[in-house]
């Protein structure tokens, strides 16, 4: 089975604010694709993925081991926010494609942190359980990511496999856009705009 790695340019401060059931259209398009989700059947669990929408909206307790819902969930809210989305797949070898990037980028100067298996582990959403499975979340906040896209850029036309180098480039065009953003925010000196935050899921 193939897998995907999936990069979002988003305001995390602004999700914090936004996520309420009182915000009727991001509850009601995120209630839309969580039954979708659910009637494919894949997500296993104590929750399902409309029942840990649910959770998340309502500041509910979480269930422990639903992790994997709960992944998932924060993964549609996130597609209803103004982020944009990079994808990375299909990738047969999943995991280990991503172990032998990261090794490859790290032996050409990227930080072990910056590589890929480095935070896409890190998930930001410490409110709920990490998924034991997938999808595996991951996080590099708004100042990292210049830092990331330096070494990335330092690092794609040395690189040796074909297929690491279009995982780097996806995750450079996805921090590109986090730090053109960003920029844009810093320049807008009348108004306090939140910055962008680079997310990903990988299932």
């Amino acid at each position: 089975m193939s897998t995907q790695l999936r990069l979002y340019s988003v305001s995390l401060a602004t999700l914090d604010i936004l996520v309420r059931p009182t915000n009727v259209w991001l509850a009601e398009e995120s209630r839309t694709q969580a039954a979708a989700v659910d009637a494919e059947g894949y997500v296993k669990g104590s929750r399902t993925v409309t029942e840990a929408l649910e959770d998340i909206l309502h500041d509910r307790p979480k269930d422990p081991d639903a992790g994997n819902a709960y992944g998932h969930a924060w993964e549609i809210v996130i597609e209803q926010l103004e982020s944009k989305r990079f994808d990375f797949g299909p990738m047969r070898l999943g995991a280990q494609f991503l172990d032998e990037a990261s090794r490859e980028l790290k032996s050409l100067g990227v930080p072990a942190e910056l590589a890929p298996l480095g935070f896409m582990c890190n998930s930001p959403f410490t409110g709920t359980p990490y998924p034991s499975d997938l999808p595996s979340i991951g996080h590099l906040p708004a100042p990292e990511v210049a830092a990331l896209l330096t070494a990335y850029q330092a690092a794609e036309d040395r690189l040796a496999d074909p297929d690491h180098k279009a995982l780097t480039h996806t995750v450079i065009t996805a921090a590109e856009e986090v730090v053109h953003f960003n920029r844009f925010a810093d320049g807008m000196e009348d108004e306090d705009i939140p910055y962008c935050d680079l997310v990903t899921f990988y299932s």
